[in-house]
């Protein structure tokens, strides 16, 4: 057995993926055969929420200058290069978790579940769906 975070993002590079798999790690959560699908539904899930948050409020996170002195005009652009950058390390740990959760395909598949058994435990077209079945 290995950590969430070791298993989950086995092979990933950069300082992102190491500091997502130590916090993955710190959970203190095992991926085994019996849980690796519910584990890569959730951050699957979890990133799919995420990921439509982001896309509905993205636009919408701008600040406009409030007033037409001097000091108005740079403070807006300095907030809102602010928020361009939480907006781009937001998307990074979206891209993290979708990772994440896409590792735990190849690991469910090497614990011998099937294609169909794993796209039933979450569809990214229907988030809600349930896992059916247990191996082949």
């Amino acid at each position: 057995m290995a950590g969430l975070g070791q298993r989950a993002l086995a092979g990933a590079q950069g300082p992102q993926a190491s500091a997502l798999a130590a916090s993955l790690d710190h959970l203190g959560l095992q991926v085994t055969q019996e849980n690796v699908l519910a584990v890569r539904k959730t951050l699957l899930a979890e990133a799919v929420q995420l990921d439509g948050l982001l896309s509905l409020h993205s636009r919408t996170l701008r600040v406009r200058a409030p007033a037409g002195d001097p000091v108005s005009g740079p403070a807006a652009e300095l907030l809102n290069e602010k928020l361009e950058g939480l907006k781009v390390q937001f998307q990074t740990h979206v891209n993290a978790l979708k990772a994440a959760g896409n590792a735990l395909t190849v690991t469910a598949q090497a614990y011998g579940y099937t294609e169909e058994q794993i796209k039933a435990s979450f569809d990214p077209e229907n988030p809600l769906c349930e896992a059916e079945g247990g191996l082949s």
